[in-house]
Parts: structure tokens; sequence; C-alpha cells
């Protein structure tokens, strides 16, 4: 029954890839993932212009594929205090989720299917170890990985639209085919968005776009610097604990801007990162 359950939930997913606009590639059954070079510039931050200087940032969320990489080469090292500190906490999809989601507590992380699937249930502490053991096995010496620092992610994020308060430079959240750009949660008959005075709208229509957990990472249409998935699918930690940005699958559409903060206090079924790649000072 559980098996049934399982791979009619794949099924579901799939069958839904042309609805939401999935689009995603697979070499050898890797991930093509990449760094993007983001350009030096400026933005209205908290009331204030701040000059970003130029960084490098993945171009989607660390995946569960990537993250179990970092997690052998930990055990397989004997580095096992740092194992200890990065390992996944499954159980939260139920503790979070309530029984319904159960069955992603063995499958998520360990399933091959979800391989190109976001790496969740992690706490900050982690993915500050994940960064340092790629600056660690890097064959640049000169580079460092890390947390991007809140105004260095909701710049990225924009995608070069100063104002623009989703990554696909207006206020809309499905595109002009009727399709949907980003992975959230519609709530009930409520469709919510914002205009482009940053004015909450609720529409009464009903819709929903049949995706209950995450996508996977090179999903839906990328921003204008090529990064994908940073409104919705799952809000992304930064250098800063207890706060991510951009909101989650679990977020309504108001909650998936670019500047949206998360709270949380410890790993979660919501919450993933990507890294930024900089200059050593």
């Amino acid at each position: 029954m559980q098996k049934s359950w399982f791979v009619f939930g794949l099924i579901s997913i799939v069958g839904f890839t042309f609805l939401c606009g999935f689009t995603f590639e697979k070499r050898n059954n890797k991930l093509c993932s990449k760094y993007v070079q983001i350009p030096e510039g400026k933005m209205t931050f908290s009331g204030k212009e701040v000059f970003i200087n130029s960084f490098e940032i993945l171009d989607k969320e660390v995946s569960n594929r990537e993250y179990k990489e970092f997690l052998v080469d930990l055990r397989n090292k004997n580095k096992l205090d740092k194992h200890e500190i990065c390992n996944v906490f499954s159980e939260n999809w139920e503790s979070f989720l309530g029984e319904k989601y159960k069955h992603y507590v063995k499958d998520y992380f360990t399933n091959d299917d979800f391989a190109q699937y976001p790496v969740l249930n992690i706490s900050h502490e982690a993915a500050i170890l994940y960064c340092e053991w790629l600056t660690e096995n890097s064959n640049d010496k000169t580079i460092q990985y890390r947390l991007p620092t809140k105004e260095e992610w909701i710049y990225a994020a924009r995608g070069g639209g100063i104002e623009s308060c989703y990554a696909w430079g207006n206020s809309l959240l499905r595109n002009k085919e009727g399709l949907f750009l980003c992975n959230y949660r519609i709530v009930g008959d409520e469709f919510i968005s914002v205009d482009s005075a940053n004015n909450l709208i609720v529409t009464n229509e009903r819709l929903n776009n049949g995706v209950h957990i995450t996508v996977p990472v090179h999903a839906y249409w990328p921003n204008n610097y090529g990064l994908f998935n940073v409104c919705g699918n799952v809000a992304e930690m930064i250098n800063v604990n207890n706060i991510a940005l951009g909101g989650s699958w679990n977020s309504t559409g108001y909650d998936v801007r670019v500047y949206s903060e998360f709270k949380y206090d410890r790993a979660n079924p919501y919450v993933g990162f990507r890294p930024v790649r900089v200059k050593k000072q």
C-alpha cells in the first residue's frame, strides 16, 4: 500500500509538469549546476541605497544528491562530529506536517527519485559546514564559499529588476499562458498576490497547481541572471541564522516575494540554501 501511494505521488507530480512549466536539465543523471556571475550594482534596501559588490551564486538550491556527497565524504574522512551536526532530520516531515507526510520521512532524502530535489531538514550550522567543505575541496584556493548576505540574496533574486517583488520582474504569479511561475501554496479559494504598488490582492478564484511538496531544483523558469526557484519551492538561508528568504512550497503567493522573510528556529521541511562564491579577502 505504501509503495502504491509513493508511485501515485510521483506520477501526480510529473503529471503537472506542463501546468507548472517545469524546465530542468539532466545529464548522466546529474544536474547541470553552475555558479552565476552577479554584476556589481546598487539597490534600495530598507529605505537606503546600498552598493553590492560582484559575486557568484549557485544557479539553484543545493540538491539531495549534492548534500549526500557531502555527508559521504565526511563519513569517509571520519569527521563524525561534523557528520552528526549535518544530519538530515527527515522525521520533521511528519513532526511539522502530520501523518499524511510520513512517507517522505523515509523517501525524500534517500530515494533516488528525489535526488534532484532541494535538500531540506538541515540546520543553519550544517549549511555553513557545507560551504566550508566546498571551500576546502575547491581546486581554486583563492575562492571561498559561504551563505549569502540578505542584501546579496535579494539583489541576485531580483535578476536585475531593482524594484521587482518577484524574480520574473512583475507582480503576476502566472504567465500569459496561465502557467504558474513558481511553486507556492494556494489557500482554499483565495489566490493571493501583490500588485505593482506592493498592495495585497486576494482573488476569489479556485486554483490548484497540484504540487504539495518541493519541485526539482531546476524547475520553472530562471530569472534574468539564470537563477531557478528563488521565489517559492524552499525558503533559502542567508548568513544570519533563523531567517530565510523567498518563501517556500508551503507559502502563499504573497509570501514568496524576493524579500519575504521566513523565521525558523530549527531544521524543517520548508528551508534549504544555495551558496555564493567570492574571492578570499
